[in-house]
């Protein structure tokens, strides 16, 4: 896996050496808060951005400390009070072996 500050410098160097609508890509991460923008990676600190976010920050500018090594919105100190990690559903264990390959019809005696 790649350090932020890395992929960041080859997306913009990418940038550099394309024209027009080239330019206007985002650099993206997927995470359990949201969809998340690196606008930039510059003196140690990553500036972010929500594009879509599990709590309902759209929009929300953040900015962090960037270790060197960082390579997730988790690995950069600070990130937890940007978003509140979500609670488990269920304590249960499913395995997919015993599960049916194709999904059945909910019944009376299914809800039970």
């Amino acid at each position: 896996m790649l350090p932020l500050e890395e992929v960041y410098r080859i997306v913009e160097e990418a940038k550099s050496r394309t024209s027009g609508l080239g330019k206007r890509v985002k650099l993206c991460m997927s995470h359990t808060s949201g969809k998340i923008e690196i606008l930039a990676i510059e003196n140690g600190k990553a500036y972010l951005k929500y594009h879509q976010s599990r709590d309902g920050e759209y929009g929300k500018l953040m900015i962090l400390d960037c270790p060197g090594e960082a390579a997730w919105f988790d690995d950069l100190p600070g990130n937890e009070k940007y978003w509140n990690k979500p609670a488990k559903k269920t304590t249960e264990v499913i395995s997919v072996n015993e599960m049916p390959d194709m999904p059945q019809k909910k019944t009376n005696e299914n809800m039970r």
